[in-house]
């Protein structure tokens, strides 16, 4: 577990973290964006190649990539990557 720092990286800064496995691959792309009050934004981005049920199977292991990262963030990332 690694704490990640806003301030010290840069906020249009590209993390990706692929994702292999026998049955699917994927690419998660998260970028931070600056807010107003000093919040920051996050963009994620999932790409999946694979069939609807394995890319259920994924959910849990991008959840868990997300969440050691953004913590507080965590549920409204998720939700968002269900709802795309």
């Amino acid at each position: 577990h690694g704490k990640f720092k806003v301030s010290e990286s840069d906020l249009h800064e590209r993390m990706k973290t692929r994702i292999k496995a026998e049955e699917w691959k994927g690419t998660i792309e998260v970028r931070l964006e600056e807010e107003t009050e000093g919040e920051t934004v996050i963009h994620a981005r999932l790409e999946l190649q694979a069939d609807g049920f394995t890319a259920m199977l994924a959910l849990p292991v991008v959840s868990a990539i997300v969440g050691k990262h953004f913590p507080n963030r965590l549920d409204e990332l998720v939700e968002r990557i269900e709802g795309e």
